[in-house]
């Protein structure tokens, strides 16, 4: 093993620092990423729990499926046609408490295309 100068330390030390930075910088963007995901779903929930009249009828059921998929939580809603456009309040109230216990352990899988959990340390 070679000794390095105390510039070639220099340089490697700068170096590892900013692969550092990009490798923090990356998981925080997967994070922002996936937690946006699920506040723009809930925020459709929301607005048919509401009864918004500018819902676009057509991001129900994706975003049902998705809160469904991501948190395991399965909706009230019966399943049929017109079942599975109707969340409740109470879908909504655990879906936002899934979130806010779980906000921590969200992460984008750009593999996958999915938001993820982390497992409890």
């Amino acid at each position: 093993m070679a000794y390095k100068t105390g510039q070639e330390m220099r340089i490697y030390n700068h170096l590892l620092s900013l692969l550092l930075s990009l490798s923090f910088l990356l998981a925080g963007c997967r994070v922002q990423k996936a937690s946006k995901l699920i506040e723009e779903k809930l925020y459709i929930i929301e607005q048919k729990v509401r009864h918004d009249s500018t819902l676009n009828f057509n991001e129900i059921e994706p975003a049902i499926l998705f809160l469904e998929q991501t948190t395991g939580i399965r909706s009230e809603s019966n399943g049929d046609y017109i079942g599975r456009y109707q969340p409740t309040l109470n879908d909504y109230k655990k879906w936002k408490n899934w979130f806010e216990l779980n906000r921590d352990r969200l992460y984008w899988d750009s593999q996958e295309q999915k938001v993820r959990v982390r497992d409890k340390r």
